[in-house]
């Protein structure tokens, strides 16, 4: 019902699909936002995984795949629901659930990223669940729409171009991103067990 309201006649394709790929974006996006507590909801007893980021990211992947296949799995009913009443071919509600799922794993990875580098779980311990305004919340719920305007801006962008490749450009730029989220939590984990290391020799 939402993309057929949107889809309506006084619009051009163009702003149609800017506003279809913000929605698309942004509501999965924002379910992320839980995840940048992940580690300071451990409380006291996080700093077991702390001391052993090997173990973190263990941990963290068990903490985060079932949610990332329920979302895989919701967005591919969107595209299906987006390819079939905004009347598109195969390969684009194919190539938006990609650029999607990317642009989401990118987030999530983003929003854990925070909760580590930044952990609160002496707030958590010490105030409860339910009473922390956890500023890596915060973060990852402005990151939210940061990207998903930037998104929309892209097809935008994309469309005054060429509006037949408008997908698989957005597909490409979301598998820049992922890949940039994943080598920097990658590089961020490696820097901390090596000055962990260094203060250990010292």
């Amino acid at each position: 019902k939402l993309f057929q309201s949107i889809n309506t006649s006084f619009m051009g394709d163009q702003y149609v699909v800017m506003f279809n790929i913000m929605i698309i974006v942004m509501i999965p996006l924002v379910s992320n936002v839980s995840m940048a507590s992940v580690y300071s909801r451990e409380g006291e007893a996080s700093y077991l995984l702390k001391a052993s980021p090997s173990n973190y990211i263990k941990t963290l992947t068990s903490k985060l795949l079932l949610r990332w296949i329920l979302v895989a799995l919701s967005l591919v009913a969107t595209c299906v629901v987006y390819g079939h009443y905004c009347n598109v071919f195969f390969n684009k509600p194919v190539l938006l659930f990609f650029a999607v799922l990317c642009l989401y794993t990118g987030h999530l990875i983003w929003s854990a990223e925070l909760d580590y580098m930044n952990p609160q779980d002496k707030l958590y311990s010490e105030m409860g669940e339910g009473n922390v305004s956890n500023p890596n919340e915060t973060i990852s719920a402005v990151l939210c729409f940061v990207i998903a305007a930037f998104a929309t801006f892209l097809t935008y962008f994309f469309f005054s171009e060429s509006s037949s490749n408008v997908f698989f450009k957005l597909f490409f730029v979301a598998t820049l991103f992922l890949g940039a989220r994943i080598l920097l939590f990658a590089l961020k984990i490696k820097g901390y067990k090596t000055s962990r290391g260094e203060r250990g020799r010292a």
